[in-house]
């Protein structure tokens, strides 16, 4: 057996080994989101919240913050200590990204149309939640860190 073929044998090996069921488990969310979100805008129409002009907005920032949330699963808490806001900018950053392809998806859609508006909707909804998680995430640490000085 050659050094090159054993090398490349370990190194599988090694990912094989890294690969846990907390990482695997901890993915699964953000795909069911998008999994439901691209399933409603594939839908000609969904029932509406009744009482107030724009609430589709409403739904829309509340979609892409729990996509934000699975998103955010994805990176484990060490690394949110030391990159957290580069974190957040990326999870947001995706959540636009999809945003925009489902829109683009809704105007082939029959009975559904693209808008910008819906876009930054889900913006805003990413932002709330990447920067929710951020403030979490520093509260708890603070809240360790004063459990160790004791």
């Amino acid at each position: 057996m050659s050094l090159k073929y054993a090398s490349s044998i370990l190194y599988i090996k090694n990912c094989i080994t890294r690969i846990s069921w907390r990482n695997i488990l901890f993915k699964i969310p953000s795909f069911l989101v998008i999994l439901a979100l691209w399933f409603f805008s594939s839908q000609n129409s969904l029932p509406r919240l009744r009482g107030f002009a724009g609430s589709d907005k409403i739904e829309h920032g509340i979609a892409y913050f729990i996509l934000t949330c699975a998103l955010s699963l994805w990176f484990p808490l060490e690394q949110w200590k030391k990159k957290g806001f580069i974190i957040a900018l990326f999870i947001v950053f995706i959540a636009v990204i999809y945003g925009t392809i489902d829109e683009m998806h809704q105007f082939f859609t029959p009975g559904r149309e693209c808008d910008i508006v819906d876009i930054c909707a889900d913006g805003i909804g990413a932002c709330i939640a990447a920067f929710s998680i951020l403030i979490l995430i520093k509260i708890y640490l603070k809240h360790i860190n004063n459990k160790k000085r004791k």
